[in-house]
């Protein structure tokens, strides 16, 4: 584990910073209006998700390896993956606030962030930051499971 630490130190990534708010708008967004409810059935797994989350984002940004990875083309594969969870994810989300929310539209404002953080983590081999957002998808998707199989329940 030490070898594995020792791999990493504290450093500045101004271009994940600018991924993690990009990727984090739309629900900075939600979190400031109160009028949309119901993404987080349940508190409890909304506070874990949301540690995992910021711990990630954390390490993402504030973790560097001591010897960067070589220099790869922008056009990357993990990059264009990732700009289209992102658009994907910002879809979904203007839908959801344009009043338009059905299941679909939903797994894919639980998954896409998910899906890009973790692209962002493996781009930049920071695998201690894939780590958390892998944690913080498995809380969120399984909250959203549960909570979708309740109200399937109750329909």
């Amino acid at each position: 584990m030490k070898e594995f630490l020792k791999k990493y130190k504290k450093g500045f990534e101004f271009w994940m910073l600018a991924g993690v708010v990009l990727v984090l708008l739309p629900e900075l967004v939600y979190l400031c209006i109160p009028a949309f409810t119901g993404l987080y059935p349940y508190k409890v797994c909304e506070i874990f998700s949301r540690i995992f989350r910021v711990a990630g984002c954390l390490l993402l940004v504030f973790v560097v390896l001591r010897e960067p990875p070589e220099k790869k083309p922008f056009f990357d594969s993990l990059y264009l993956t990732a700009a289209l969870a992102l658009l994907l994810d910002y879809t979904a989300w203007i839908l959801f606030f344009c009043g338009i929310s059905t299941f679909g539209i939903t797994v894919f404002i639980k998954v896409c962030p998910c899906v890009c953080l973790i692209l962002f983590s493996m781009e930049k081999k920071n695998y201690l930051a894939a780590g958390s957002f892998a944690i913080y998808s498995v809380i969120d998707i399984f909250s959203f499971c549960i909570g979708a199989i309740l109200l399937a329940g109750a329909a």
